[in-house]
């Protein structure tokens, strides 16, 4: 097996995985021995792989969520905005945060309209984009055994834009590094803050006692 084929990068956008192909592609030859991909397409694939999701259960797009939450909402009516309602329920998954662990941490109402989201959704055979980083970890971290079978196809993990990681995408990368862990991040970035993301920032070398930082000193982005 090519040194290269067992390099796994992530980044959050579709943008972002493009731009990096496209600079290692200047290094590497046959880019395919090197996987690039976004972390909610590395999770889709793997729930696939690991059988999480039935496999006739079907991704709720976010135009459609709002619908889906207003069928909800019949079954138990909240004065919240939807908006609120839906970022409320996409920051708890992105937080491992359980419908039951809601209750103690929201409102009644909000936790209520989570617990009625989750069983209509489950009832109805869909999935949306946070069950593939919370179905994902929950299988990894139960299944000791699977979690080591996948961290065997990946001798280095790269992560960019690390500072946007929200805790689930976090733990997911944790269980499936092996040893070889690289995050590409600056603090002063996060853009994804509304979505829980960044939080893992300061477990970075709690977690990692022994880690090297490598500032970068020139900046070729933007003017003094």
């Amino acid at each position: 097996m090519s040194k290269h084929s067992r390099i796994l990068v992530l980044s959050h956008t579709r943008k972002a995985v493009s731009e990096i192909a496209k600079r290692v592609s200047r290094r590497i030859s046959d880019l395919s021995r090197v996987k690039i991909m976004t972390l909610h397409g590395f999770c889709m694939k793997t729930a696939r792989i690991l059988g999480v999701f039935n496999k006739n259960a079907r991704l709720l797009k976010d135009k459609e969520k709002k619908e889906f939450l207003k069928k909800c909402l019949e079954i138990h009516p909240v004065f919240q905005e939807i908006d609120t309602i839906e970022d409320t329920i996409e920051n708890c998954k992105n937080l491992l945060i359980t419908p039951e662990e809601a209750y103690c941490l929201l409102p009644e109402d909000l936790a209520k309209i989570y617990e009625i989201y989750e069983r209509e959704k489950e009832e109805e055979n869909l999935f949306d984009f946070e069950d593939m980083l919370v179905s994902v970890y929950r299988k990894l971290s139960s299944n000791h055994k699977l979690a080591d079978t996948l961290r065997q196809q990946f001798q280095h993990v790269i992560v960019d834009e690390a500072h946007d990681m929200n805790k689930a995408q976090y733990e997911i990368v944790r269980l499936i590094q092996n040893g070889s862990f690289f995050t590409v991040l600056d603090p002063n970035q996060r853009i994804y803050a509304f979505r829980a993301g960044g939080g893992p920032l300061h477990r970075f070398e709690r977690d990692y006692p022994y880690s090297s930082r490598l500032p970068l000193t020139v900046n070729f982005r933007s003017t003094r």
